[in-house]
């Protein structure tokens, strides 16, 4: 019996201390508490701070994830880069569009000035250097080469590319200053990056020649192709010339008969004159006096002395042409008269022979001589009979 007792009285005793506790709480609840310092504190005084602390805590909570946020929208993607602030007031900014990000490098957002002040001050600086090359070539023309050289400077240095042109041209001629092919390759170059199409053909030329800078086909070819294909007249014929002659490039007769054709339908007598040299050989196109004829005529009439006197050996022989002395001695006469050392001689010959002039032995030896001097051989040959 005594192991009964025993069992009922512990189970009492845990029934006691359990009601003990249940009025404790409820004690609690009803009147307070005592706290660490011996205070007693009221039950709804108790619960009410429980839920400040829980409000403290969730407002905590929430700026924490605020601020996050922000640095996560705000953040420009690379590691170890401060958060960059935002622009003040950014509807008063232009809209960009948002490019893909393809470089390893942020974004960087670029000043603009107020739209009032850019064009103004994009049209003072054009105004200042166009005043200061207009300068240059007013010295220029006056022929005061030392002080159209400064002003061309001052332009060139703003990279102004005509400006630079003209630097070139004149150290390339020694105006102004001494002649120095460096310099104006230099000068060349630094206009014909910018798409200048003389400079480029100047460029091509200096390449060619191989003055200022190392002969190179290739280089040459390439800077008289990009004035070529802006329609530079000379650089389309330098062009033709380099692919008739299989400089840098094979030889085309196809190709150079293309280029040729461009600028002589545009009136360049150089071209004219080639092209009808070709027709006449049948070089890159079927052999064709007229076609010759027709050509050199065209660059004949514009006082080009080659064609000029191409057409007098045309009209003396009656290739393309009805055969006729008086126009080979007018024609050859034109081109005497400028120098033309074969055209010289011809005449000398005419005169001497009596063809499409009167025989006039004075006047051969007159032409002759002047052919002698412009080193024609056949020339000093005839002059030595004619003076015997």
């Amino acid at each position: 019996m005594s192991i009964i007792d025993d069992a009922l009285k512990k189970t009492q005793d845990k029934l006691a201390e359990r009601k003990e506790k249940s009025f404790s709480k409820t004690y609690e609840k009803l009147h307070g508490h005592q706290d660490d310092q011996g205070n007693t504190v009221s039950g709804k005084i108790r619960e009410k701070t429980i839920w400040y602390k829980n409000v403290y805590v969730l407002t905590c909570i929430f700026f924490a994830v605020g601020a996050l946020l922000y640095t996560v929208l705000d953040f420009s993607g690379q590691p170890g880069l401060p958060i960059k602030p935002k622009p003040p007031d950014s509807k008063a900014l232009s809209v960009q569009p948002k490019l893909p990000d393809r470089s390893s490098l942020p974004t960087q957002r670029k000043v603009i000035p107020p739209e009032h002040y850019q064009p103004e001050l994009v049209a003072t600086d054009k105004t200042e250097i166009a005043e200061q090359y207009t300068k240059g070539l007013n010295y220029y023309k006056q022929e005061n080469y030392k002080e159209a050289m400064e002003w061309y400077h001052k332009a060139a240095e703003k990279d102004h590319a005509l400006a630079q042109f003209n630097i070139g041209i004149m150290y390339s001629s020694g105006q102004g200053v001494e002649q120095d092919n460096d310099e104006a390759a230099q000068w060349y170059l630094s206009a014909a990056k910018q798409g200048h199409a003389e400079a480029q053909n100047s460029l091509g030329i200096m390449y060619i020649r191989g003055q200022g800078v190392e002969q190179n086909y290739k280089e040459a070819l390439e800077w008289c192709s990009k004035a070529a294909q802006q329609e530079y007249l000379p650089a389309q014929y330098n062009l033709g010339t380099m692919y008739a002659k299989g400089l840098g490039t094979e030889q085309d007769y196809n190709k150079a008969i293309k280029w040729y054709r461009k600028s002589a339908e545009r009136g360049y007598a150089q071209s004219q004159t080639i092209l009808g040299l070709m027709y006449s050989k049948g070089q890159g196109v079927e052999q064709d006096d007229k076609e010759a004829v027709k050509w050199y005529r065209k660059a004949a009439s514009q006082e080009y002395v080659k064609a000029q006197f191409n057409l007098a050996v045309m009209c003396s022989e009656g290739r393309g042409v009805e055969q006729n002395d008086k126009d080979a001695a007018a024609w050859c006469r034109k081109a005497a008269e400028k120098e033309h050392a074969d055209a010289q001689a011809m005449l000398g010959f005419m005169y001497s022979k009596g063809q499409g002039v009167e025989q006039d032995n004075k006047e051969a030896i007159r032409w002759y001589r002047k052919a002698a001097e412009n080193g024609i051989d056949s020339a000093k040959e005839a002059l030595a009979i004619l003076e015997k």
